[in-house]
């Protein structure tokens, strides 16, 4: 499975992941993509309308500031849910 390291979410409606790929067919180690829209997440694998990812470590920015404005952040199930 294709792994997304050094990842944060932008949430606009729907969560947008940027990170560096790992592992993917067509895109060299490293590169830093952007996902599309995170259909549905069990634990730390996401699924997009195309592709599934792993997520691995977290930019520790996007940690800090989880921690500050998500106090209840779960490593467990990563990504936020959508605001209302």
């Amino acid at each position: 499975m294709v792994r997304l390291d050094d990842w944060s979410c932008k949430l606009n409606g729907d969560c947008v992941l940027r990170g560096r790929v790992y592992g993917h067919p067509d895109i060299e180690d490293g590169t830093i993509i952007e996902t599309d829209p995170v259909k549905s997440m069990k634990g730390r694998t996401i699924e997009t309308e195309k592709e599934m990812f792993r997520l691995g470590r977290i930019d520790p920015k996007y940690r800090r500031w989880l921690r500050c404005h998500r106090p209840r952040w779960d490593w467990r199930n990563p990504l936020p849910e959508k605001e209302s």
